[in-house]
Order: structure tokens, then C-alpha cells, then sequence
């Protein structure tokens, strides 16, 4: 006796992300099984008919596989690729206290999937007290070379950060330095 094979088929959403945002869900479209073996590409695996929408830890493409059979143990096998792409984070705090008790004493730009980075930044009458290119490398609150304490005041920073995907981010703002 010849019993049908199931068709394997499934749809997901979205194909392609962002590590904010790696959510991915599955929609199964197979027909003729009773028998459903998920494989979401990162050592996670169900085996019920529609997995729960999936969370995904670090960015790549990920492989899904879908393995149907039915109870005469004829089986079919589907395959999506998904994208969960970097992208980029950037956060500037708005005042630092480099009184030297290790908390908040320098000040810099801080974020994710960042190429290129250069900061400066001025005192109020449009004087620049310290440049960097360097994020590693963040203003310690020190002018004149590093030679002095900056006094307790507003100063003016300009950021410019470039992406990994190549995009130019400017920001201008002030930061307060307390002590």
C-alpha cells in the first residue's frame, strides 16, 4: 500500500531584523501530517504544530527547518533563512561627577555596533577643553592637556559617531559636570 507524504511548508515573520527587535514568528502551512519537528537555528526545537513566537539571542541568519511526517512514517522536510541583523544604540548622559569615587567620573557617548567616534568638547565661550577619537578614551573632566580640573559648569559637546553600517550619526548638546 502507498500512503501520501506530507508537504512540509511554513511561513515566517518578519524574514530579516534587527537585534532590537528579534522576534521572529512561524506560521505552519503543511499539510497531510501529524508529526511536526522544529529546528530555529539556535539549538532551540519544538514539536507542536505552531511554535510560540521565538526570541533570538545574538544577531546572523539562522537556519529553520521543518521535518513533518505522519503516522506511516512518510515525512517531508522545509527550510527558511531568517536575519537578525546588528544594530546600532547610542546613549549620552547629560551631566558626570569626576570626583573620583568610581561612579560617573568621566564623561562620553556609550552604544552598540559603533566603526568610528570622535567627541568634543567646549566650555561656554567656545573653546575645546578636550577631543577624542577614541570611545575607550572618555573627557575626565580635565583641561589644559590634562594638566587641570574643569570648573563645575555646562559645557557643549559635539559627537560624531559612524555605524558599522557606514551611516553618519551627528549629536550636539551640552553635559553638566558636577562634583
Amino acid at each position: 500500500m502507498v500512503y501520501p507524504n506530507p508537504v512540509a511548508d511554513f511561513n515566517v515573520q518578519p524574514t530579516s531584523t534587527t537585534i532590537l527587535t528579534p522576534i521572529i514568528t512561524f506560521t505552519n502551512l503543511s499539510t497531510g501530517a501529524n508529526f511536526w519537528s522544529w529546528d530555529l537555528g539556535d539549538l532551540t526545537t519544538f514539536s507542536n504544530a505552531d511554535p510560540t513566537p521565538h526570541t533570538y539571542a545574538d544577531t546572523g541568519t539562522y537556519i529553520i527547518t521543518l521535518i513533518t511526517s505522519t503516522q506511516y512514517n512518510c515525512w517531508d522536510t522545509a527550510y527558511q533563512n531568517i536575519t537578525i541583523e546588528p544594530d546600532f544604540m547610542f546613549y549620552i548622559p547629560s551631566a558626570f561627577t569626576p570626583n573620583g569615587n568610581g561612579l560617573n567620573d568621566s564623561f562620553s557617548g556609550r552604544g552598540i555596533f559603533i566603526e568610528k567616534y570622535e567627541m568634543s568638547i567646549y566650555d561656554r565661550w567656545g573653546n575645546l577643553v578636550y577631543k577624542t577619537d577614541d570611545i575607550n578614551k572618555p573627557w575626565t573632566g580635565k583641561t589644559k592637556g590634562g594638566s587641570e580640573m574643569a570648573e563645575v559648569d555646562v559645557y557643549v559637546y559635539s559627537i560624531n559617531v559612524t555605524d558599522i553600517k557606514k551611516n553618519v550619526h551627528y549629536y550636539k548638546g551640552i553635559v553638566t559636570l558636577l562634583k
